[in-house]
């Protein structure tokens, strides 16, 4: 039932695209016997797609062993596990099925973004996620792959039902110092980016079960610690506003830390006690302020500075969208030597966290 809700949730925007597009070609007559399956009407797949050249036709079609269509999974280091594979074939069996009111039985084809840029002129869009989806089909010249936007939809619905997306960058989140709370060395090999909310239970989990492991290696220089907003609760958004603001006057990231820290500490309090009614009542904007207060010693903002706050608020928000992130906590791990990360939503408990950082480690 799980895998039947994912493959709907990532189908459901291809399908859109195409919808009108199956009225005009549902009346197709049978193809003669010496074609495979009816025709592909390509205009509808450049609306989502980019069209791009294939160099080597022989060397992809010996490579990804179809013969008639095929999708098309370029990962950047990591190959996708065979479950997310599963769930990306049924997904183009439904995309062509919309598309020619045919069934049709699709290959995948997995293959590296090395490997792949001798066989498809790949250097012609901007790529920064990964992995990409494309379509191969039949002998044509051109393979269609999905715009990072469509993506990046795709992968969030699949992150916000739980699924584990192995979802690679190339593009580094922004990381300016003078707005963006960095805990931590800014030299360190990684960089762990959290997009977070106020109100978000498992981020309350995260700062309290498996923040205090993960000091040891923010406090070596292994791993930096990069605040950022995720606005899920809509109430929560002015709160961000004055402890992103706090931060723009102080500079302290330890003060953004510790306000956070207070605020999922009452939070978790409430929630294990059942008085999960009280949330709102209890973390409302003057719990905030005096937090802030207690810290900083700041009592008053100006409406420059908050409407300045509210900007890189917005901003955090697009980023984590824009990288397949869809709720909260999400995480980029970055790697600072090889110059790309990997994205994964969802509370991490100590141990599964380690894992992640040294698979990267020991896979550089």
């Amino acid at each position: 039932m799980k895998l039947t809700k994912l493959i709907a949730t990532i189908s459901v925007i291809i399908i859109i695209v195409v919808t009108i597009y199956t009225i005009y070609y549902s009346n197709l007559t049978r193809l003669s016997l010496e074609h495979k399956i009816p025709e592909i009407p390509t205009s509808r797949l450049e609306e989502f797609c980019h069209k791009i050249e294939i160099l080597d036709i022989d060397k992809l079609r010996t490579y990804c062993k179809y013969s008639d269509v095929a999708l098309l999974l370029i990962y950047y280091r990591h190959e996708p596990s065979n479950d997310f594979k599963n769930i990306m074939t049924r997904f183009g069996n439904r995309i062509f099925k919309a598309m020619t009111n045919r069934t049709i039985n699709v290959t995948i084809c997995t293959i590296s973004y090395k490997e792949s840029s001798t066989m498809l002129n790949i250097s012609e869009i901007n790529i920064s996620i990964f992995p990409v989806i494309g379509f191969l089909i039949q002998d044509r010249e051109y393979t269609y792959l999905i715009k990072p936007e469509v993506l990046s939809y795709i992968y969030s619905q699949l992150s916000v039902m739980g699924e584990k997306i192995p979802i690679e960058l190339i593009e580094k989140p922004y990381t300016n110092v003078e707005d963006t709370p960095i805990v931590g060395d800014t030299h360190a090999r990684f960089y762990l980016y959290i997009y977070e909310d106020a109100y978000c239970p498992f981020c309350a989990m995260f700062y309290l079960n498996t923040l205090p492991y993960l000091m040891k290696y923010i406090k070596n220089g292994t791993v930096a610690f990069i605040l950022k907003n995720l606005i899920v609760h809509r109430e929560v958004l002015e709160y961000h506003d004055y402890i992103q603001a706090m931060y723009l006057i102080t500079g302290n990231s330890t003060y953004v830390l510790s306000v956070m820290y207070k605020i999922y500490e009452k939070l978790y309090e409430l929630l294990s006690t059942g008085k999960g009614e009280e949330v709102r009542k209890v973390i409302n904007l003057n719990f905030i302020k005096h937090l802030i207060a207690n810290v900083s010693n700041i009592t008053n903002f100006s409406k420059e500075i908050l409407e300045k706050a509210r900007k890189i608020i917005i901003e955090d928000s697009k980023e984590a969208s824009k990288f397949g992130v869809g709720g909260t906590p999400g995480f980029i791990l970055w790697d600072n030597k090889e110059n790309y990360g990997i994205v994964f939503t969802g509370y991490r408990p100590w141990k599964e966290l380690k894992k992640i950082i040294e698979f990267m480690y020991k896979n550089s």
